[in-house]
């Protein structure tokens, strides 16, 4: 009896240290944990990871065998994970690492800009719910490496808040390394924040400049990977490789012109918000977090001002990637830690503050907000983890393919379990599982598609093979329908012509268009031709 109480009082002091990062490791769990496993950009990255892992899986694909530089420390990591488990256990087992080490970072946050418990979870059911402001990028969801870039950079947010400038450097580099743009533009951020803030550091200046050499050391593979590309780059027409990056594969990230959603009233009231802070609040941590905030949304500025004065080759550079993720995040925790006052008391120096909950009126008003609030988030991330287990339950198996119509998920998995495994099949580029599910080289993906100038000239001269040759007549993911369409309207002689200008052995097909190669499987929608003997 002894043991068990010791052990139940460990336990209980365990759990009141670690409220913060439990609540936060399990919402994302709920809410995110069993959501599109291998869709998101897992079957992008995960697929690559896999095959750096062991190139002998998928050996002859023009897409995985082109090297990503910036994803290298990810690939190193996760392709060995992928020898060992199927790739929708690699995502499972990758999503619930970075909701770890997310929770450790948000707790931090917490602690750091004095959050109340019962409005931390409100708080971070609506960033995960409304991660982007416009763009379309994401923190957290899936297994990405920017994922592991945005964790870094927010640590190293942290650790200036508290003036430790070793970490906030190494923190950075290591952002850099998982992802260069993410990392170069949190390195941005916090340069500004140490600007707008310079009362608080002025006194470590020799210190912080000691501390540089720290993100060179945890960059290295970053500051490799952009020594590739700049020199890739050199040998190509980067502007025509910059113009199908910008505007025909990532308009919805990259060109504002492509955005529907309304966003100038969401951005303004983040940058005053961030602006209030800066010049009225008396906590240097909030301060330093809100000036962060102005210094990400400056990117976002640049990036429109090269949008409208026609600089659209820049724009390659995703000026609102982080940004886009960056403000919502801190506006939805300052405006937290800006509620969490009145459920705290001051208190002497070396002391912890005491939650108040019988007096003033306004102090039980706002607890009892601030627990219809936190209820409100945990029913809502209750119902979406429900949900999440009643599709999987009642899904075809393997659930991850679900969604795909039943006679093309019939005939991929028959091409994974019938064909040889260094075939080359040219299929619809709008196949985006065919790497996770035929495991069987492709001609080109739209989904799939490579960062290097030369390759993504490259992949835009295959997509336009697969569209008869003309250029599509939409942009982004709205060309898809009409690229997948083409390819199944394609002239054999087309086919033929690709077929050996590539040394293609496949050919999926509609059964509705009949082809003159020998059928190696058909079934009502799919025919699958042998395109070599």
């Amino acid at each position: 009896m002894a043991l068990i109480s010791t052990c139940g009082r460990a336990l209980r002091e365990f759990i009141g240290k670690r409220s913060v990062f439990l609540t936060v490791f399990i919402i994302l769990i709920l809410n995110l944990l069993l959501k599109n496993i291998l869709g998101v950009n897992e079957n992008v990255v995960l697929a690559e990871a896999r095959h750096f892992g062991d190139p002998s899986w998928i050996p002859n694909d023009w897409f995985l065998n082109q090297y990503i530089g910036y994803r290298l420390l990810f690939n190193a990591i996760f392709g060995q994970l992928a020898m060992i488990l199927p790739l929708y256990l690699v995502s499972i087992a990758g999503r619930l690492v970075i909701y770890f080490l997310f929770a450790i970072v948000i707790e931090k946050i917490s602690r750091t800009l004095k959050i109340h418990l019962a409005l931390i979870i409100p708080a971070l059911v609506l960033f995960v719910s409304f991660q982007s402001i416009v763009a379309r990028e994401w923190m957290i969801g899936g297994v990405e490496t920017k994922s592991f870039a945005y964790i870094c950079a927010l640590g190293a947010l942290v650790a200036l808040a508290h003036r430790r400038y070793r970490p906030m450097f190494l923190l950075t580099g290591l952002a850099a390394s998982f992802h260069i743009l993410v990392g170069i533009y949190a390195a941005f951020s916090l340069g500004v924040a140490i600007l707008l803030t310079f009362n608080s550091h002025s006194d470590r200046i020799k210190e912080i400049f000691l501390a540089v050499p720290y993100a060179l050391m945890t960059a290295v593979p970053a500051i490799y990977a952009v020594g590739q590309y700049l020199y890739d780059s050199a040998s190509v027409d980067a502007l025509k490789a910059a113009t199908i990056y910008v505007i025909e594969r990532n308009p919805h990230h990259t060109f504002p012109e492509a955005w529907t959603r309304p966003w100038v009233a969401r951005f303004s009231a983040s940058c005053m918000l961030f602006a209030g802070i800066l010049a009225f609040s008396r906590r240097p941590a909030r301060r330093v977090f809100a000036a962060y905030g102005l210094g990400s949304a400056v990117l976002f500025c640049a990036g429109l001002v090269l949008y409208h004065s026609g600089n659209y080759a820049w724009l390659k550079l995703y000026w609102f990637r982080h940004p886009d993720v960056i403000i919502p995040l801190l506006g939805f925790f300052l405006l937290a830690a800006l509620m969490s006052e009145p459920l705290k008391s001051e208190s002497a120096p070396g002391t912890e503050r005491k939650t108040i909950i019988n007096k003033p009126a306004l102090q039980k008003t706002a607890l009892v907000i601030a627990l219809l609030l936190s209820t409100a988030g945990m029913v809502k991330s209750a119902y979406v983890f429900s949900r999440h287990i009643v599709k999987i339950a009642g899904s075809e198996r393997p659930f991850y393919l679900a969604h795909l119509e039943p006679n093309l998920r019939e005939a991929l998995l028959w091409i994974k379990g019938n064909t040889p495994a260094d075939a080359m099949f040219l299929v619809s580029p709008a196949i985006d599982e065919f790497y996770i599910s035929a495991e069987r080289a492709m001609f080109v993906s739209f989904k799939h598609s490579p960062q290097t100038d030369s390759d993504n000239i490259e992949w835009y001269n295959r997509i336009l093979l697969l569209n008869n040759g003309k250029i599509p007549a939409k942009r982004g993911f709205k060309m898809v329908r009409e690229i997948d369409q083409s390819f199944y309207d394609l002239e054999t002689a087309t086919i033929n012509e690709i077929a050996k200008r590539y040394s293609l052995d496949y050919y999926l097909g509609k059964s509705e268009r009949k082809r003159p190669y020998r059928i190696a499987y058909d079934n009502d929608n799919y025919t699958l031709y042998r395109l070599r003997q």
